[in-house]
């Protein structure tokens, strides 16, 4: 397929059109710096146009992602003509870069270039004559300066848990080195993360992800540059990957801010197409819009008035809602304060193309998606132009659109590849047309035919004072076997100096043509209409005709037939075979003369006819005459502006109900959430119930949210898989039985705001695994969308395995990981820990101790042994010399002496009547370590390890979560601070489980991890605010390593659900009241950020006033606290440091509690580590460095063995997250 993309776009030379430079283009004259993306295949094509008077010379030069030249080659412009330029795929295979046309010495200042680079994917497997994955096409030269705010969403519009990737790109197209600061904002304004981005060389560019790494979620980014005056590139790309790994849409998203000026976004609904609306607020303060939906006679559908947003916050409105199926139209934005200052507003029209082409039948399938975007008012003058391609049998859509309180006139001229303007004859674009306050729509394929490139130029002729502006974009459509592919260029604004700019006309004169549509008939053998024509000999040797034949409704047009390439000389030809009912219809048929076969169009002649039917008898109506259009008008084109699917889990997108078609809707809705959620239980009241054998039944118990008091509302289950069967039961419910919206999917309309029983039965061929079930409740003002998991297993099989890890993203850059980081003292670590090891190593000694919490079996010694061995076998022996063999049989030496035999015990752990534990020899919450365990039965397979690991995730303490909410003693809370360490131990025991295969651990249908994962983020909000949950005071305090051992779970939890394919933020509940830690990177990040700068210790049980205040970090540990302690602090290497013991002192005589503790400095090591790979902030890598180094420096290394295996369980990990091993 590649080599037929290529070969249909070889043929083109050059396009040409007439206008200056855009805001965010090069000057004339100037260097013009451009993308491409040779990753999955692409074909990348440079379209440029050469927009002056004048012949140019410009030098090409592609460069790969660092920077350097992969190939140069001298290019010619003539005038007004455009050249495309295909980037060998054998240079650009499995890569990305930029390139630059350089203007050769001389060039006069005025000469100015436009291009772009249209990207084709190929489809699966290269085969031919199937259709194209996608196409996108991104502007060059669309230079930013200073701070860019921009849009990301990595929801999945076919739903399910795989995320829609979200790529940044950020390129230099300067000669001097860049920096940046990238900051990420969820859909409510909360920051995510921050990403230090440095030394962007000359030509480089870089990747980053955006929500996709996080899960599926919506948001906002701001780029910060460290040069405020420097240029740069930066845009988004959205890719969606089926589960079998094919691409079925991909489309650029740019930096596009605009201010509070009025601003029309188009809609439509075409092609069964869906149509969001994305409003985001990039200021800094609180704004509130005005927004209206209008359709295409102008007719207000839906309003709504001082709609608060927040700083940096979103606002998402379905626009079929009001549309409704197969319309067009617009949506009016505007502030609803005129003099708000210094607004920042990102809008955005979102096309989503729903077809037949997903592999599951129970999932909507999308073929195509494309976005439309706002150009602010400094970015439109008077002209536009318009690239257009119609090779590949491509249909193209000119929108051309202006807001306006009089009528805008203005005249189109259509250059082809030669830059000479195309003679037409009758065809409705060629003279002036009239638009009022909207948008006029021009099917270019019908004036130049197939095979064709070239420009379309429109220049507004209005009498107007003010200074017209003009807005345009244009929609392809590549028709396919299965289905279309659409994508969608901004057209260029041309300076008003050339805005009357003469064209040179087409060779050859015309002289009349003798063509004759021939009467249009209708009978059972089909419905027929031809052409007879002779071709005039003043060189027009070649023609072609195009029908079309569309049935009129009162607010559509849908195609019915379109033949095309039918060549002449011809005589009679019957363009459809089946007969047409009764109605109304609109025929276009329009030749096309060539300067030979496939040679340059020269003329065009449309012909077009409304005629009705009735009882199989064909009568004409008059053509009425062009007149001005109030408002867009019908959109022809068979695939024309399409919509975006509603992203699977909350896109926060209030999905109010239709308005009544008598009046408009107006909603004076001060500040509205769209996020809230339906309160989902079991029918007794407790958690839902999300498993169930194939042919069983689900009953909810729904609880509507407080907002819907008072009101009715519609429900409905979006996207309900094939093979669940609804019933809903309440007071006032009643089944919608042929909803206008949203077809297909289960409705029912509720009159009161009682709660509702849901019944999901299933069907006992449901395969087993995994789906969404998406409940949504909506009124005009709100809506409420709750996003249920449900597991179906099968009634003759095991549940099934986890689903394998998703393929990698398009782009090779999954984080900013900056590769290998060379770590200080890591040399002496690891001759630290060979010494100590083999010290420790010693059965004497571990009979000794026994199971002493100093020994070296607590904190997990058999894992600590184990990862030694898997370092020595993969790099080499240590300084011991040391073979894998030795360290690994250490560990189960460590194992088998001490804690092995205690865990296999298998006691249950219980409560005696007082709510104490009474059950002897069973685990408690801080011994439950299961890595050693599963470790070694990865690496041997034994089974006593294997159920070792499960014995302690069902029978030691925390195993069953109900047991810690209100039974038993106080003290053993699972929400209290106090119980920190035994979440985190228990969360990854259950974590463990599942590496072994073993199904997700449940408790009343519900998994025990949905309770253990929010319980450690309420136990770091207690950490960082003080705000405990134990009444007991001496409780309260912070030991920063809890928080570390938490991090740890989290992590693991996080890494797993997304290696799994299953959203990671999905059990997380965000402890903060101000919505601060809305994902768990972004309360780990914060955890992090917060511990290193700003915690202190407190005034709390028995700490000394002279010590309040201090930081928990102490910079040198060999003097803090050394007239208190000096005998123990002088054994620490002065320079290093570590975090208190404590940010409390709990006891008059714990004074050791306010102590550096740099025993522990290598457990909190792994968590800045993950947070520098995570982010790329170097802030977090040094905080790393500097806890490495404490660590090696100052651990109690020579003691009984607690501190070593501290020192060693998680320090491999966090030093293959800085890069320094792999």
């Amino acid at each position: 397929m590649r080599s037929v993309i290529r070969s249909a776009i070889t043929s083109l030379a050059i396009l040409y059109a007439s206008h200056a430079a855009p805001v965010f283009a090069a000057k004339p004259g100037a260097t013009l710096s451009g993308v491409w993306n040779g990753y999955l295949g692409h074909v990348n094509v440079i379209e440029c146009a050469n927009l002056s008077g004048e012949s140019t010379d410009f030098s090409l030069a592609v460069h790969d992602s660092s920077g350097g030249v992969l190939t140069r080659e001298e290019l010619r412009f003539e005038p007004g003509a455009t050249l495309h330029r295909i980037i060998p795929p054998e240079l650009t295979a499995d890569s990305y870069g930029m390139y630059t046309l350089h203007p050769s010495t001389g060039v006069a200042a005025h000469v100015q270039l436009e291009c772009h680079t249209t990207v084709y994917a190929p489809p699966p497997g290269n085969q031919p004559n199937a259709n194209i994955s996608y196409a996108f096409s991104i502007p060059a030269g669309k230079y930013l300066s200073g701070p860019q705010s921009g849009v990301f969403n990595s929801m999945n519009p076919e739903g399910g848990a795989r995320p829609v990737f979200n790529w940044l790109s950020l390129s230099n197209p300067s000669q001097a080195k860049l920096s940046f600061t990238l900051r990420q904002y969820d859909a409510r304004g909360n920051l995510l993360k921050t990403i230090a981005i440095r030394d962007l060389k000359a030509g480089e560019r870089r990747d980053y992800p955006l929500g996709h790494d996080e899960g599926q979620v919506v948001g906002m980014y701001e780029i910060l540059p460290d040069d405020l005056s420097a240029s740069y590139l930066a845009f988004v790309t959205r890719y969606s990957q089926r589960a079998d790994g094919s691409f079925n849409f991909a489309f650029p998203v740019f930096p596009e801010q605009v201010g509070c000026s009025p601003v029309d976004l188009p809609a439509s609904t075409m092609v069964n197409a869906l149509n969001w609306a994305e409003m985001v607020n990039a200021g800094s303060r609180p704004i509130r819009l005005d927004l209206a939906v209008v359709d295409r006679n102008n007719k207000v559908l839906h309003q709504e008035q001082n709609v608060e947003v927040q700083p940096r916050a979103q606002l998402h409105r379905l626009l079929n809602t009001y549309l409704g199926e197969w319309n067009v139209g617009r949506i009016q934005i505007r502030c609803s304060d005129d003099e708000v200052q210094d607004a920042k507003l990102l809008l955005q029209s979102v096309y989503y193309g729903r077809g037949t082409s997903s592999t599951d039948s129970s999932l909507p399938g999308i073929d195509w998606a494309y976005i439309s975007q706002p150009r602010g008012e400094a970015h439109m003058t008077g002209a536009v132009a318009l690239p257009y391609n119609t090779f590949l049998g491509a249909h193209n859509w000119a929108k051309v659109s202006r807001r306006s309180t009089t009528t805008t006139s203005f005249r189109t001229s259509l250059l082809n590849e030669h830059g000479l303007e195309l003679e037409r004859t009758g065809h409705p674009a060629e003279s002036a047309s009239g638009i009022l306050d909207g948008s006029q729509d021009i099917p270019v394929h019908e004036a130049v035919g197939y095979d064709s490139a070239g420009i379309l130029l429109a220049t507004d002729v209005s009498s107007e004072e003010s200074e017209p502006q003009l807005n345009s974009e244009l929609v392809v459509v590549i028709p396919g076997t299965t289905k279309n592919t659409l994508y969608n260029r901004t057209g260029w604004p041309v300076a008003l100096g050339v805005k009357n700019l003469v064209v040179k006309p087409s060779v050859g004169t015309a002289s009349p043509l003798r063509d004759i549509v021939q009467p249009a008939t209708n009978s059972s053998e089909g419905f027929n209409i031809g052409v007879r024509t002779t071709i005039a000999p003043e060189g027009y040797q070649y023609a072609q005709a195009t029908f079309q034949l569309f049935e009129l409704s009162e607010s559509t047009e849908r195609p019915v037939l379109e033949r095309t390439d039918m060549e002449a000389p011809f005589e009679l030809f019957s363009a459809g075979n089946r007969s047409l009912a009764d109605g109304r219809y609109l025929l276009k048929v329009t030749l096309f003369y060539r300067a030979g076969n496939r040679g340059t169009v020269l003329r065009t002649l449309p012909f077009s006819q409304l005629f009705r039917v009735e009882a199989g008898s064909v009568t004409p109506e008059p053509t009425p005459t062009p007149t001005p259009l109030p408002s867009p008008p019908t959109d022809p084109v068979p695939n024309p502006s399409p919509a975006p699917l509603p992203p699977a889990n909350p896109q926060p997108d209030p999905l109010p109900t239709p308005p009544d078609d008598s009046t408009p809707e107006s909603t004076p809705t001060p500040s509205v959430d769209p996020y809230f959620n339906w309160l989902v239980r079991d029918t007794t009241g407790g958690a839902p119930t999300l498993s169930v054998t194939a042919g069983g039944s689900l009953r909810w118990l729904i609880k509507p949210d407080s907002r819907f008091v008072g009101t009715s509302y519609r429900l409905r289950l979006h996207h309900l898989p094939s093979g669940f069967t609804p019933t809903v039961s309440g007071s006032s419910v009643t089944r919608v039985t042929n909803p206008t919206t949203w077809v297909d999917q289960p409705q029912w309309n509720v009159g009161s705001t009682g709660d509702l029983t849901l019944t999901l039965s299933t069907a006992a061929t449901l395969p087993a695994g995994i789906y969404a079930i998406y409940i949504v409740g909506e009124t005009a003002q709100q809506s409420a969308i709750t996003l249920l998991n449900v597991t179906i297993r099968s009634a003759n099989n095991p549940p099934p395995p986890p689903p394998p890890p998703p393929p990698p993203p398009p782009n090779p850059d999954p984080s900013p990981n900056p590769g290998a980081v060379p770590v200080p003292l890591f040399t002496e670590w690891l001759n630290t820990i060979s010494t100590h090891g083999e010290r420790l190593c010693n059965v004497d000694r571990l009979r000794e101790y026994s199971l002493w919490e100093g020994s070296v079996w607590y904190y997990d010694g058999p894992w600590a042994y184990s990862q030694i061995g898997d370092y020595v076998a993969q790099h080499g022996a240590l300084t011991g010399g040391r073979s894998a063999s030795y360290w690994y049989g250490c560990g189960e030496l460590v194992g088998q002496e001490t804690f092995w035999p205690y865990a296999l015990a298998q006691g249950t752990w219980a409560y005696d009547s007082n709510g104490n534990p009474n059950t002897p020899g069973a685990v408690p919450g801080w011994r439950v370590f299961t890595h050693g365990f599963l470790h070694h039965y990865e690496r041997t397979g034994s089974t006593q390890s294997r159920d070792a690991v499960l014995a302690l995730r069902d029978n030691s303490a925390f195993s069953v979560p109900s047991r810690y909410r209100d039974f038993g003693s106080e003290d053993y809370r699972g929400h209290h601070a106090s119980m920190a360490r035994e979440v985190a131990y228990i969360t990854q025991a259950n974590i463990n489980a599942e590496r072994l295969g073993q199904p997700r651990k449940l408790e009343n249908g519900q998994p025990v991890l949905r309770t253990f994962v929010p319980w450690i983020g309420q136990h770091w909000y207690q950490f960082q605010t003080g705000n405990y949950t134990h009444r007991d005071p001496t409780r309260h305090f912070f030991q920063p390593f809890m928080f570390a051992l938490g991090a740890h779970a989290l992590i693991e939890f996080y890494e797993w659900e997304l290696a799994n394919g299953r959203n990671p933020n999905a059990y997380w509940v965000d402890p903060t009241p101000e919505g601060r830690w809305p994902t768990i990177p972004g309360a780990i990040l914060d955890m992090a950020d917060w511990l290193y700068k700003d915690a202190r210790v407190r005034s709390l049980n028995s700490t000394p006033a002279e010590h309040v205040g201090k930081r928990m970090w102490v910079a040198d540990t060999s003097t803090d606290y050394s007239s208190a302690r000096g005998y123990w602090l002088s054994s620490n290497a002065p320079g290093y440091g570590a975090f208190r013991y404590s940010d409390a002192q709990r006891t008059p005589e714990g004074f050791d509690d306010l102590m550096p503790a740099p025993d522990l400095n290598l457990l909190l090591f792994p968590t800045y580590a993950w947070a520098y790979k995570h982010t790329g902030d170097p802030e977090f890598r040094d905080v790393a460095h500097l806890l490495f180094q404490g660590g090696v420096k100052n651990s109690y290394w020579a003691g009984p063995g607690k501190q070593f295996t501290q020192s060693v369980r998680l320090t491999f990990t966090g030093l293959r997250w800085l890069g320094a091993i792999q």
